[in-house]
């Protein structure tokens, strides 16, 4: 949508791996499907991660986006 990539090296895709992994810990799904996501999670490389990551940006109403943005700015 925005027609951009995220960039920044390993260190932004390895907090955006820690940051789903912490949603999947937190889904109502069993143990074992969690394990076995985010074992596959490791897997992914990294530019579906970066489009993943991009694609759940882009599903966030910019509302909400501008709300987050504001909060991390001091607004």
């Amino acid at each position: 949508m925005f027609g951009f990539r995220l960039s920044g090296g390993k260190g932004i895709l390895q907090r955006s791996r820690a940051l789903i992994a912490a949603k999947i810990d937190q889904a109502e799904i069993s143990d074992s499907e969690k394990s076995w996501l985010k074992k596959e999670l490791g897997k992914i490389k990294d530019t579906a991660l970066s489009t993943l990551t991009e694609n759940a940006i882009n599903a966030i109403l910019a509302a909400t986006l501008i709300t987050l943005l504001k909060k991390f700015v001091g607004l």
